[in-house]
């Protein structure tokens, strides 16, 4: 019996290994899908789905549009910068004058969206705008987590302007 224990033991030690690995790249695919159709959205329905999506998307500025976007894609720093930074969204508008987007795409199914998450898109949202000469255009953040946001992200989002939403709407596709 003691060499059976072991035996299983061992076993379900790699089988607990081996489901975290699977686990880890079905939460790593249904992420990247979830960017895939949000910047789907963005740059071929977001503009005639307008009212819809600013209906489910908060703290939005008064006179924000979805735009077109001359560019939508997600973002990584040039490798001449001694820090990688990345963000799931960049949607830079084709007029000057109309909102560019920079966002951030949480797929999880239980963890909400932390304050710490949020502050450290803060600092990627102000390096990407020095980095890519955007502080006389229009740029907003955008968070979307599909768990939802923990009180205190919720606050910060609304008294810094960081649009936020959860609704499924953005990931519905062809409308």
């Amino acid at each position: 019996p003691k060499v059976i224990r072991e035996e299983f033991s061992d076993e379900l030690k790699k089988e607990k290994k081996r489901y975290k690995r699977l686990l880890g790249k079905y939460s790593w695919l249904k992420g990247y899908h979830a960017e895939f159709l949000i910047l789907n959205q963005l740059l071929f329905h977001a503009k005639k789905n307008n009212e819809l999506l600013k209906s489910v998307t908060r703290y939005l500025p008064d006179d924000f549009n979805f735009c077109d976007y001359s560019r939508v894609w997600k973002y990584y720093s040039s490798p001449e910068y001694a820090k990688v930074i990345s963000v799931d969204i960049f949607a830079c508008s084709l007029d000057a004058d109309d909102y560019s987007i920079l966002g951030e795409v949480k797929n999880r199914d239980v963890k909400k969206f932390s304050i710490d998450e949020l502050k450290d898109f803060e600092l990627k949202f102000a390096e990407i705008k020095k980095c890519e000469n955007l502080e006389r255009r229009a740029v907003i953040g955008f968070i979307f987590s599909r768990c939802g946001f923990t009180k205190e992200a919720e606050k910060y989002c609304q008294e810094k302007g960081i649009a936020c939403s959860e609704d499924e709407s953005w990931l519905e596709t062809g409308k």
